[in-house]
């Protein structure tokens, strides 16, 4: 599994108080997929549709709200049409950053994950 790294500002890691704004957003990619996720030691699965993806994070819409700081595992189908490869799936870990519960009978909650690791695998 591939570690997301930190980012220090140039002057190094005793000047990192520094980094956060020195910090660049991750590209985002506005793909539109399945996703399973549960919390992290959960046995059962959730489903939802991702919003857009990045190399940091994960914006989706599901079917169980669950509340920021808590760890996720997440699984996500990529298509070939997206990869321009074989099909694959990302196996991700994360921690829920920001939530916003569902506001009505079938809308479901939008959750935003920042990957803390990953790993691609193709049939």
């Amino acid at each position: 599994m591939r570690q997301q790294s930190e980012v220090l500002s140039a002057a190094g890691p005793a000047h990192a108080e520094n980094a956060p704004a020195e910090r660049k957003r991750a590209q985002r990619f506005p793909i539109k997929t399945l996703v399973r996720y549960r919390p992290c030691g959960e046995k059962d699965w959730h489903w939802g549709t991702t919003e857009n993806i990045s190399s940091s994070g994960i914006i989706f819409r599901g079917e169980r709200f669950l509340e920021p700081k808590i760890k996720i595992e997440i699984s996500v189908a990529v298509p070939l049409a997206v990869s321009g490869e074989k099909p694959a799936e990302i196996s991700c870990q994360g921690t829920i950053v920001r939530a916003r519960s569902s506001v009505g009978p079938g809308d479901p909650s939008v959750l935003a994950v920042s990957i803390s690791s990953y790993r691609i695998t193709r049939p």
